[in-house]
């Protein structure tokens, strides 16, 4: 049997025979070449709008975009392993270019659109003419030399040059992208790429469809879009209902006699003013026999339901559980809903550090000779580690165990001789696990004869007690 494809089918994922109800049962089907979804749109300022569209006027789909990039961005990332006057420094830059600001914007716009840049503004070497064509040599960048960071939508980019030679180390990946006709380096660029899976000379081979030029990924309301469309038609379909709440039907005997004559005319008029007095939804004047007065009531059955499924549906088909999409308490007995978000949290923090932070990385190596100097960040540059705190949070009782046993390990590593106090310390400081910072310049003198020891015991079951937590805020 031949499968025919008519008109757009609006938003079925399924095409042909079954697809269509054309009587076979789906014993003839295809994925849809023909539905509404901005995938099959050629015109790619179309599909960019239509995304953007959603993003504005839909809450479903904006909280899809927004609140995987919102909780990765929760709570700033620190910079550690080197000295605090040069952490102050650098944190004092990056709030100043205000990159945590254009990064979260730019991780919007990918997960919106596809992909993103931000351009890295560094003035030219020894006042050479600025040539955004070469590659930015890294090691020649210093004091003042960041001039700032601009995030760049895809409209403004015209395409890219791809490495072709398969020999080659950055095979696969764009050499140059052209952003408003300039052609720049990706060295002198953060690159959100929206994670393609085919370089741009397999996308053309592997999808029908015309392929984004800048060789970017697609944006992630595309898998989801027909399960939006159908979710919010339902939340239609059940407002109609609920306009359908009460029907006041008037069955009037020769209804159309009446309406020919003038005192006939009158007397429906008025029967129409006690209709919508007597109706806040809605009323209709039929013929019938005599004069009868009823009420139709909708009913909604399972529509509850069928609401929370659709919505359920799509909080699964964005990762992102019920409890944080929806603010809906867990189903189920003895659900806590506790495992569902502590798995959605690892997942964004393996988007924190399998996405941010390689950019991070990269606009530190910019950022930080432009404000220590080259000389100093050589130096510092392998010690430094960027932290992003956990999301997930422990009670105080699980806290104070955890501090409990950190504790614990660094004073019995002391007693074996493997660290020392002034380690100890560093250690139980960098850890917080106290309120106070230990000062390790004035440490009791522990060598003359007499010292009395204090008792570890004690100190361990302190850290556990509830005046402990309480102090510790």
């Amino acid at each position: 049997m031949n499968t025919r494809i008519s008109a757009k089918i609006g938003n079925q994922l399924l095409a042909g025979a079954g697809g269509n109800t054309w009587q076979d049962r789906g014993a003839s089907q295809m994925g849809a070449v023909m539905t509404l979804n901005p995938y099959f749109q050629n015109n790619f300022f179309l599909r960019w709008q239509e995304y953007v569209r959603w993003y504005y006027t839909s809450w479903e789909a904006k909280k899809i975009i927004q609140i995987p990039v919102d909780d990765a961005f929760r709570i700033p990332f620190e910079i550690t392993g080197i000295d605090e006057k040069y952490v102050n420094i650098l944190e004092k830059g990056l709030k100043k270019i205000a990159f945590r600001e254009k990064a979260k914007r730019a991780c919007i716009q990918e997960r919106i659109l596809g992909g993103c840049i931000a351009v890295m503004g560094v003035r030219s070497y020894n006042g050479e003419e600025d040539k955004p064509e070469e590659a930015l040599d890294y090691n020649k960048i210093d004091k003042g030399d960041l001039q700032f960071l601009n995030v760049v939508a895809l409209n403004s980019i015209t395409k890219a040059d791809w490495e072709t030679d398969p020999m080659s180390p950055n095979y696969d990946k764009p050499s140059h992208y052209y952003i408003n006709g300039i052609k720049t380096h990706v060295s002198r660029l953060i690159v959100w790429d929206g994670d393609p899976i085919f370089s741009y000379q397999s996308q053309r081979l592997m999808q029908t469809y015309r392929v984004n030029v800048q060789g970017f990924g697609e944006s992630v309301l595309v898998p989801i879009y027909d399960a939006l469309v159908r979710c919010i038609g339902t939340q239609q379909a059940g407002y109609q209902l609920v306009n359908m709440a009460s029907v006041l039907l008037v069955k009037v005997e020769k209804l159309l006699d009446l309406e020919a004559t003038k005192p006939g005319e009158k007397a429906v008029n008025y029967l129409r003013n006690i209709i919508e007095q007597a109706s806040i939804y809605r009323g209709a004047l039929i013929e019938g026999k005599g004069v009868e007065v009823t009420n139709q009531s909708a009913a909604f059955g399972s529509v509850p339901e069928l609401l929370m499924t659709y919505l359920q549906i799509i909080s699964a088909a964005s990762d992102i559980p019920a409890t944080r999409f929806l603010g809906q308490a867990p189903g189920g007995l003895n659900a806590t809903g506790t495992s569902d978000l502590e798995n959605y949290y690892n997942h964004v923090k393996s988007y924190q550090t399998e996405k941010l932070l390689p950019k991070i990385q990269k606009f530190l190596d910019v950022l930080a000779p432009s404000l220590l100097g080259q000389d100093i960040w050589k130096n510092i540059k392998n010690d430094v580690d960027i932290k992003f705190a956990p999301l997930w949070n422990l009670s105080e009782e699980q806290q104070a165990t955890v501090d409990r046993t950190r504790a614990e390990t660094t004073l019995l590593l002391q007693e074996a001789g493997l660290v020392s106090r002034e380690q100890s310390v560093d250690e139980l400081n960098q850890r917080e696990i106290l309120k106070v910072k230990i000062d390790r310049d004035n440490l009791p003198d522990m060598s003359f004869e007499g010292y009395n020891r204090p008792d570890t015991d004690n100190l361990l079951n302190t850290l556990s007690s509830r005046e402990f937590n309480e102090n510790k805020g």
